[in-house]
């Protein structure tokens, strides 16, 4: 490898997912500079928390690598603010930055305004939360010394904006966003539970002396601002809004020939004039109704005949769809993503249809009646990446075989609660070179034999194998084919003790999150392992195990990091 020419070199690295990637610039000096490449960082975002912010600063200066998508979040345990100005880190930092996602973040007006003015090749902003934000009066007009015009300026290129679960969000804040961001062409605003639709509302707190509203955040606004926009709009999601039909038919009637993005779910108040409208929108790409639960046949009949276009279709939780809606969505050849999430009224004998879904990457038939016959007819859907059929009580050994046979191209498997998942199934899981994230909770019928030549492949990073028999040759095994680890549950294995534990725990440097929950014959042997290994370790669940309470807490004291519950 050290003698590869460094275009060769990019080529392999390029292949590789994007963490496993960058943990190869620990490899050599000629390895870390060939990372700083802008684009084999295209897919790397740098999360950190606001409170992490001054400690890392320093060291990210020194750096090379310029990232593209940068993620603060707040983490109450820390309380850290953004409420310092670091012009010398955000004037490195927006060298390269597209998205820049502020979570939950405490920060000023004047370091919201000062850190826009430094990203100038922004693309994407997302404001989570941010309370203390929202609540300013100062975020209505720059600081003294910024005129508008210089933020529109840096701002120029944004065409996707998210402000959702923002609670403070107002018909004021909201128009100084857009007025700033004239260009986007997309617009979140999910969870937005202060989003009021009834006219009246709107009528009582405009009045002609106040255009915009400090009080309250109105749709009839939001959508005044919309217009306005240089731009027309082609995403939108106001999931967890009480989105109703005149609102709906509003959008469409505006921006139906261009939308290509429509999420609404959990919208209760969508009614048939709705679905009608949503008909209209003949481009759609993506459309999502997760949790609309009022969603039914008739519905979906006046979408799915007119958009024929459909790659990405989320109806999880409908329970009201039937034989129909599987027959027009069998008919949706472009189709690539489909989630029927605990759409438990779909007829056996129909689902078998989907097989000629042969595009199809991303499958959720969890909490269905989706039986043998109706599994063979999904011989034929090989692009799959994204398997899961939790809780199908079913499906047996045959259709498990089949699944690394027909399956090659998995990423991620959930057969959660599939009771009838065994060892003659499961021993051939490792077949699944690609598979990186596992999930067979509540599979008795899996034991050590399941995990003789791993279960996945050796880069798997998510494995969820609580209430399955396993004992600590099984943890040997873990360790041994699947040292990439960052999640493992093994909540409910009774029979794992110390000393299977700690020799696994040694040979995981990667692992996040351990889930031990009702392992009762672990005991303060296996905090004192964690103690000195699992470095990266965030998340620890030891609840009902044979532990003193003397020991958790010198654990939470020593590694404060560390979130145990």
């Amino acid at each position: 490898m050290e003698k590869l020419p460094p275009e060769l070199l990019e080529i392999i690295l390029r292949n590789l997912r994007g963490p496993d990637r960058v943990s190869c610039a620990l490899v050599c000096r000629r390895w870390a500079g060939i990372l700083c490449s802008s684009h084999l960082l295209a897919d790397i975002s740098l999360v950190l928390r606001d409170s992490d912010l001054d400690r890392a600063a320093p060291t990210l200066r020194e750096s090379y690598r310029r990232y593209s998508s940068l993620k603060i979040h707040d983490d109450l345990e820390f309380g850290g603010t953004l409420f310092d100005f670091d012009a010398e880190f955000w004037t490195w930092i927006s060298e390269a930055l597209r998205d820049l996602h502020l979570v939950n973040c405490d920060l000023s007006a004047a370091v919201f305004y000062s850190i826009l003015l430094e990203c100038k090749t922004l693309e994407f902003l997302e404001l989570t939360g941010c309370p203390s934000l929202m609540m300013s009066d100062a975020l209505l007009r720059p600081p003294e010394g910024i005129r508008v015009a210089e933020v529109q300026h840096s701002l120029r290129n944004v065409r996707r904006l998210s402000l959702r679960k923002n609670r403070f969000l107002t018909d004021a804040s909201f128009n100084q966003m857009l007025t700033l961001m004239p260009g986007i062409t997309s617009l979140c605003l999910a969870g937005c539970s202060n989003l009021q639709f009834h006219p009246g509302i709107f009528r009582r707190f405009h009045t002609g002396t106040n255009e915009f509203s400090s009080s309250v955040l109105t749709f009839q606004n939001v959508l005044a601002c919309m217009m306005r926009s240089q731009k027309r709009f082609i995403d939108l999601d106001f999931s967890g809004t009480l989105m109703n039909a005149k609102a709906l038919i509003q959008i469409v009637e505006l921006y139906g020939e261009s939308l290509l993005n429509l999420r609404l779910e959990r919208c209760d108040q969508l009614t048939t004039r709705a679905y009608e409208a949503i008909g209209e929108c003949r481009k759609l790409r993506l459309l999502s109704l997760h949790e609309t639960c009022q969603t039914n046949d008739s519905h979906l009949d006046s979408i799915l005949g007119n958009t024929p276009d459909l790659e990405h279709l989320d109806l999880g939780r409908c329970r009201q769809i039937k034989g129909p809606t599987v027959e027009r969505i069998s008919q949706l050849k472009k189709l690539r993503h489909l989630n029927l999430f605990f759409c438990q009224s779909m007829p056996v004998a129909l689902m078998g249809s989907l097989g000629d879904l042969t595009k199809l990457q991303y499958l959720d038939l969890s909490y269905t009646y989706c039986d043998v016959g109706a599994f063979r007819q999904f011989a034929s859907l090989e692009e799959l990446r994204v398997l899961k059929l939790a809780n199908c009580p079913e499906l047996d050994t045959e259709c498990f075989v089949m699944i690394p046979e027909r399956f090659k191209k998995l990423e991620e498997l959930d057969l959660e609660y599939c009771v009838n998942l065994s060892d003659d199934a499961a021993e051939r899981f490792h077949l699944l070179e690609k598979l990186y994230i596992l999930k067979v909770t509540g599979a008795p019928g899996i034991t050590d034999r399941s995990l003789e030549n791993g279960i996945g492949s050796s880069d798997m990073k998510v494995l969820n194998m609580a209430l399955c028999s396993l004992t600590d040759g099984a943890l040997i095994k873990i360790a041994t084919h699947h040292v990439c680890l960052e999640y493992l549950d093994l909540s409910n294995c009774p029979r794992i003790t110390d000393v299977g534990l700690i020799s696994a725990v040694q040979c995981l440097p990667r692992l996040r999150s351990l889930l031990l929950r009702h392992c009762r014959s672990l005991t303060d042997r296996t905090l004192e392992a964690l103690k000195e290994n699992c470095p990266q370790l965030r998340r620890l669940e030891v609840d009902h195990c044979s532990m003193t309470n003397d020991a958790i807490d010198l654990l939470a004291h020593l590694r404060p990091t560390v979130d145990i519950n």
